[in-house]
């Protein structure tokens, strides 16, 4: 179709790595041309809470669902835009202003970038471990008169810029870099998971109410707050999914895998009229031993606690940002990622932090999407 433009993301997850090829028309929507999953049992990706551990076996997976995405769609496509996670991501909002140099004091695009760039020498000059990898205006002022999304082409003495900067450990990055080199492709771009999710699952009117995105995978979660359509706040917590599988693991006596299994299957944080609490389930047992058996409602006294600990680090983090969710964020929260399919979660989530939730894109094709979009 003209006027397509076609791009290929690569989500790189600790328990899961996708390519998606997609063409995105003049409207931003975004069709799926192909895609390329490979799911792995408990950090065998080569990516552990967002960090790449093992640089062969990631470059093996990339390989594999990059070709697998290509095969579908039938062309080759070299360029990534790549979507990464992981503690070491961290933000702040930084201000900077400017004397307005166009004629007749019109705001121009040079004005803009002197603005942004002198916003960012409020974090610079970065440490070597630290590089910047988005920065983000949440509004402009002139003369005073803030909260302005677009001030190009308005008169004014002096621009400001209110803007949100994210940064992340460099040889994380530098690490990326290295496995695209190594399978044999191009990289366009670095986006945080945390703001491609966002533009997947959160509408223009929901990101100017206010809300939160928690996009919870098996690693790491990802958190991010809109207020009067711009992102506030962004953090990422080392923990994911994976910390519930092990808390099975542990507790039940079985392997990792059956536990895995065990919470996608049986996993639940609310007992209601689907969940049957007294279901007998059999539990596997390690090193040939005989199974076990356990209730659903224990598999619930299991689960429950464990998030409920995240979801109290994820208000403490929000709080400590000088956040009120109930009172700052009236469109509630959108869960998404893989914990997001967790039977009851959206309904813990709601007794915890006295807003609504809803689930947002858990499905293959949900980070990957924002990423198409944030580039596009």
């Amino acid at each position: 179709m003209e006027n397509e433009k076609i791009l290929m993301s690569l989500d790189l997850g600790s328990q899961n790595i996708k390519a998606v090829i997609g063409a995105i028309d003049n409207s931003g929507t975004l069709e799926i041309k192909g895609m390329g999953v490979v799911t792995c049992s408990m950090g065998n990706c080569g990516i552990s809470e967002g960090i790449i551990k093992n640089i062969e076996m990631t470059v093996r997976n990339i390989s594999q669902v990059v070709n697998d995405a290509q095969s579908q769609y039938g062309e080759n496509i070299n360029d990534l835009i790549v979507g990464f996670s992981g503690r070491h991501i961290e933000s702040r909002n930084e201000e900077g202003s400017v004397v307005v140099s166009g004629r007749e004091h019109e705001i121009g695009q040079e004005d803009v970038e002197r603005v942004k760039d002198q916003a960012k020498t409020k974090v610079e000059p970065l440490p070597e471990s630290k590089t910047m990898v988005k920065q983000i205006p949440r509004w402009y002022s002139i003369d005073g008169e803030d909260r302005i999304k677009e001030p190009r082409g308005m008169s004014g003495i002096k621009l400001g810029v209110d803007m949100h900067i994210i940064l992340s450990n460099t040889q994380q990055i530098r690490n990326i870099e290295k496995c695209v080199m190594k399978a044999d492709l191009g990289l366009k771009d670095t986006v945080p998971n945390l703001l491609a999710s966002s533009m997947a699952v959160m509408d223009k009117d929901e990101s100017e109410l206010g809300c939160m995105v928690l996009d919870m995978g098996a690693g790491t979660t990802d958190i991010a707050v809109f207020i009067d359509d711009a992102l506030h706040y962004s953090d990422v917590l080392e923990i994911g999914g994976n910390i519930v599988t092990r808390d099975l693991a542990t507790v039940l006596k079985t392997p990792k895998n059956k536990a895995e299994h065990l919470k996608i299957r049986y996993g639940t944080t609310y007992i209601d009229e689907n969940v049957d609490p007294d279901e007998l389930i059999e539990v596997p047992a390690v090193g040939g031993r005989p199974p076990g058996h356990i209730k659903r409602e224990n598999i619930e006294e299991i689960i429950r606690p464990r998030l409920e600990e995240i979801g109290d680090l994820i208000f403490d983090r929000v709080r400590r940002n000088n956040i009120n969710i109930t009172r700052d964020l009236p469109a509630g929260i959108i869960l998404t990622g893989g914990m997001a399919k967790l039977h009851g979660f959206d309904r813990l989530l709601e007794q915890m932090f006295d807003v609504q939730v809803k689930i947002g894109v858990p499905g293959a094709t949900g980070t990957i999407t924002g990423l198409g979009l944030d580039v596009s």
